[in-house]
């Protein structure tokens, strides 16, 4: 008599069910984490990134009483790709900018 037994298809599927529901939840967890955090990170132009993003149409947000609520229009690896951009601009036009504008060149 042995402990360890071939596992059945059953066991199988539902093994393989549960560990892509953990990997699913984990995801849309995360992406919200992200998307909490992308509030938080500020333009030159002084709105937020995810507000940049709602913009663009990528996001729908909603504030219930100082709590973020964001809707994916489309799907998180656009919406990564669209911020990925907006924070590619946004160094761009900033490097552009003089770092002091008060001191007057000498020329």
């Amino acid at each position: 008599m042995t402990f360890v037994h071939a596992p059945t298809l059953t066991s199988l599927a539902i093994g393989l069910t549960l560990t892509l529901v953990d990997l699913c939840i984990a995801e849309h967890l995360a992406s919200a984490h992200i998307l909490d955090e992308l509030d938080d990170m500020r333009l030159h132009t002084g709105r937020t990134l995810l507000e940049a993003l709602e913009s663009a149409g990528l996001v729908t947000i909603h504030r219930d009483g100082g709590k973020l609520h964001v809707t994916h229009v489309v799907g998180i690896a656009t919406i990564f790709h669209k911020a990925m951009e907006l924070l590619q601009q946004d160094f761009q036009q900033r490097a552009v900018q003089p770092l002091l504008p008060f001191v007057k060149s000498r020329n």
